[in-house]
């Protein structure tokens, strides 16, 4: 499967880069290593997206049919950044989508995720 990952705006990278150039410390620790080292479970084509969105500077769009495994790259790049001390806010258009999005986090990482159990079974 061709792995491309679609830029959000259309331009010169630079117009979305720091005003003093410098690389994002986030972008590049996750663009230092692979994505099936992150997640050894990544199907081979997530991994490849995965990767192919860190050398986008971690911006794009990664489409693909439903139930194809979106949400587990999603996951995966939410966790790098919670890893990292950042804050992480997943936004999804449905309630089923959050429910899902619940499960697998909880599942895939539930050693290294503080959950509030509250708002699980809410």
């Amino acid at each position: 499967m061709a792995v491309d990952v679609e830029p959000l705006a259309s331009g010169n990278r630079a117009e979305h880069m720091a005003p003093d150039n410098r690389r994002d410390p986030f972008v590049a620790t996750v663009s230092s290593c692979s994505s099936s080292e992150v997640n050894p479970y990544l199907w081979e084509w997530q991994a490849e997206s995965l990767d192919a969105w860190h050398q986008a500077d971690c911006r794009g769009v990664i489409e693909a049919v439903t139930g194809s495994g979106k949400t587990m790259i999603g996951i995966t790049a939410a966790f790098e950044a919670f890893r990292q001390g950042i804050k992480v806010l997943v936004l999804v258009p449905t309630a089923e989508l959050q429910a899902q999005w619940q499960r697998w986090a909880v599942s895939s990482f539930v050693d290294d995720l503080f959950v509030d159990q509250a708002a699980i079974a809410a």
